[in-house]
């Protein structure tokens, strides 16, 4: 089920829908479908038109120790590189030239997405692509293995039904790098209960779905896509402190970030659990490391 932040935004989103939950004291509406045609209409990028270009180059930053390590391990000198809901298609472009580069890989490009614009927009910023599907990350054509790295960059969080979705990525890839939010913090359950709902409905509004916490996070990655290699923490306070817009925010903004910097330098898994991050990790997908007892959270 998808969790929305009001009424008034399912109804524009899917009128169609006509089976609605009530609306829980915390904000959410249950509706009878998932969330994939807040995607599939384009109306995600139209309310945000800069599709994050801004950021592609600190997300790349982040993922290149990732990148690294991917390829020590694997070794290989030709791959195909699979980007899940890549936005503006820098991010994939931006991973494929550090591998040629870097490793001297040759690299063949796949991009996946439910949104017709927004792999239109891949393609022109990929002209070298392979393979462009607008498809579902949870059913995909893709055959078993086709694919050596996946990238899931700032995707999960907006999946419904995650687990279809990881579990897709261990049948069609190899190994994967995910980058995803860890905003289910201490602060974060404090806010939203102050406002009444108005923090849940407000990522709910941005598309986030799933808020998830470090460990209920990485237990559902072991036990429904494979074992985690490396993972880091990548500082957002200390990024969002950096840039112009900071400054012009009031206190009340900042104080969130600051007080995540502060704890970072004691240590970075503390600012994870009172402020939030982002977490990147990279994963070899497989059966063999299923833990099909693993306890699932978030």
């Amino acid at each position: 089920m998808y969790w929305c932040a009001d009424l008034k935004q399912v109804q524009r989103y899917c009128p169609f829908r006509k089976t609605l939950g009530k609306a829980t004291r915390f904000g959410y509406v249950k509706m009878a479908r998932d969330s994939s045609c807040l995607y599939e209409s384009d109306e995600y990028w139209r309310r945000n038109p800069s599709f994050f270009e801004e950021d592609t180059d600190w997300k790349v930053s982040n993922i290149k120790p990732l990148i690294d390590r991917y390829a020590n391990i694997d070794q290989k000198n030709r791959i195909t590189l699979l980007d899940v809901g890549g936005g503006s298609g820098r991010i994939l472009r931006g991973v494929a030239d550090y591998l040629r580069a870097r490793h001297n890989v040759t690299v063949t490009k796949y991009m996946l997405d439910l949104s017709p614009e927004a792999l239109e927009i891949q393609k022109r910023e990929n002209q070298d692509f392979a393979k462009a599907l607008n498809e579902d990350i949870r059913k995909t054509s893709l055959r078993a293995k086709e694919i050596d790295l996946a990238l899931m960059i700032d995707v999960l969080e907006h999946v419904d039904d995650p687990e279809r979705a990881l579990e897709q990525l261990r049948r069609i890839s190899r190994f994967v790098i995910f980058k995803i939010p860890v905003e289910s913090t201490l602060c974060f359950a404090f806010a939203n209960m102050l406002t009444r709902g108005r923090s849940r409905r407000t990522l709910c509004q941005e598309g986030h779905v799933n808020q998830y916490t470090y460990w209920g996070l990485t237990r559902q990655i072991r036990s429904d896509c494979g074992e985690i290699r490396d993972t880091m923490l990548c500082n957002l306070s200390q990024y969002l402190m950096s840039l112009p817009s900071f400054k012009r925010q009031k206190l009340v903004s900042q104080a969130p970030n600051i007080i995540g910097d502060l704890l970072g330098n004691l240590h970075p898994m503390l600012r994870c659990v009172f402020v939030g991050d982002m977490m990147v990790c990279l994963v070899e997908c497989g059966d063999s490391y299923r833990n099909k007892n693993t306890r699932k959270g978030f």
